[in-house]
């Protein structure tokens, strides 16, 4: 009997254990799933005042979600484009420049490169080009912010479709964070989503 015939044989909506302990799985997630959906952030009150920040860290990816100078909220990759450093950590105010502590190397809330440790010694390898953050896609719904990577995914409101509609009468937008704990558990994501998915808890 092989595999397949195996899953059968038990009841039609098994799943195999080694999604939740095989390598092999954490590799395609980081591959094929992370990368291409939206990802709920923070909330909108987390960066509240221009130069506010908040780094979101999925997998081997970090996102810094900052409110620039203009008031808007953007988000960048948090890496240093020198030495791939990564640029802040957690979450609080970092005015109108996001620097990095290797070697000096910052940027505006915005994105724009204001600073570069001499720029000269760059001249012999062609110079450096365009030295501004990456953009992250972005989106809100309800006061919450979402991220994405993909750039071909469809909007926000599509990929939640219906939720929008079955919790607009829930007014998220002027709700408020009261309390926040975040526990590192030495499992498997999937263990803790599915254990919380279920209603008896």
């Amino acid at each position: 009997m092989n595999f397949e015939e195996k899953m059968k044989a038990i009841r039609p909506d098994f799943v195999p254990a080694d999604a939740y302990f095989r390598p092999e799985f954490v590799v395609q997630e980081k591959k094929m799933l992370w990368p291409h959906t939206w990802l709920m952030a923070c909330r909108e009150e987390q960066v509240a005042k221009p130069g506010d920040y908040y780094v979101f860290d999925i997998a081997d990816e970090s996102i810094i979600i900052v409110r620039s100078s203009d008031g808007i909220i953007r988000a960048f990759h948090n890496v240093c484009l020198h030495r791939a450093r990564k640029l802040k950590e957690g979450s609080g105010h970092t005015g109108d420049t996001i620097a990095c502590r290797f070697h000096g190397w910052s940027w505006d809330s915005m994105g724009k490169c204001k600073f570069v440790l001499n720029p000269e010694d760059w001249e012999e390898t062609g110079g450096l080009g365009e030295l501004n953050l990456p953009e992250v896609r972005l989106d809100r719904w309800a006061g919450w912010i979402f991220v994405t990577m993909d750039a071909q995914i469809e909007p926000l409101l599509e990929y939640l479709d219906p939720l929008p509609e079955i919790f607009a009468k829930f007014d998220y937008e002027n709700t408020r964070l009261a309390w926040h704990n975040t526990l590192v558990v030495d499992c498997n994501w999937k263990v803790v989503l599915e254990a919380f998915l279920e209603s008896y808890h």
